[in-house]
């Protein structure tokens, strides 16, 4: 039962780290943004960032990942039935 309690936490909290760190990425950009300003705005010490991602690029890589698994998640939802590989995209576009 403590495992699974500390596997949510440590969910939550990812997950609550890649938000702060998407949002200030997108406000001071990738290289204004420091770990301890995403630790701040969680409310933790950059030492304990650490433990959850080895890296301010690590977080941007987790970011770009899942943003391109939704993207795929939703071709596969929305593909359009056209043999035409161009038509296709631009379907998905539109």
């Amino acid at each position: 039962m403590a495992l699974e309690a500390f596997r949510v936490r440590r969910e939550v909290l990812d997950d609550l780290l890649l938000r702060e760190a998407a949002r200030l990425f997108g406000s001071h950009g990738f290289k204004g943004t420091t770990t301890r300003d995403v630790a701040a705005q969680v409310g933790i010490t950059e030492a304990a960032l650490y433990r959850y991602f080895p890296s301010k690029g690590r977080m941007l890589v987790e970011l770009l990942t899942g943003h391109l698994q939704f993207l795929l998640d939703q071709w596969d939802v929305e593909r359009p039935d056209s043999a035409d590989p161009v038509a296709r995209l631009r379907a998905f576009v539109d």
